[in-house]
């Protein structure tokens, strides 16, 4: 029996924002975390110092189902007004505050779809 493994996430450009070089570290890395992916660090950006770690969202791994096929990893990273925007796999965005090392989910394909599916099916309802 042929097993698949995932293949691993690509890399993401680091970001330099308010003094900080803002950077994805795809993996554990040795910094004791419990998932792969979902984290950013931040650097000085003049002397190159690691200042801290931040977890973006948290992943929910499913018991019994292998940990490589269900991490979520950050494909993509910009500023937009200040903030720090950063993007998962599946299309949520989060907007982040470097300085106060505070996140928020501003967009989410999922969420998006879901109530959809609500509205759709209260206009079907509704018909009836």
């Amino acid at each position: 029996m042929k097993l698949s493994k995932r293949v691993g996430p690509n890399p993401v450009d680091p970001v330099e924002l308010h003094g900080m070089r803002i950077q994805v570290p795809h993996y554990d890395q040795g910094i004791g975390v419990e998932q792969n992916g979902g984290y950013i660090e931040a650097f000085d950006a003049i002397t190159g110092k690691h200042l801290w770690y931040l977890m973006i969202y948290e992943t929910k791994y499913i018991k019994g189902k292998e940990r490589d096929v269900q991490d979520v990893f950050i494909v993509k990273m910009g500023v937009r007004d200040g903030l720090l925007r950063v993007q998962e796999e599946y299309g949520r965005v989060y907007e982040v505050d470097v300085c106060k090392k505070s996140v928020h989910l501003v967009f989410s394909p999922i969420a998006k779809e879901k109530q959809a599916l609500r509205e759709k099916k209260l206009i079907i309802n509704g018909g009836n």
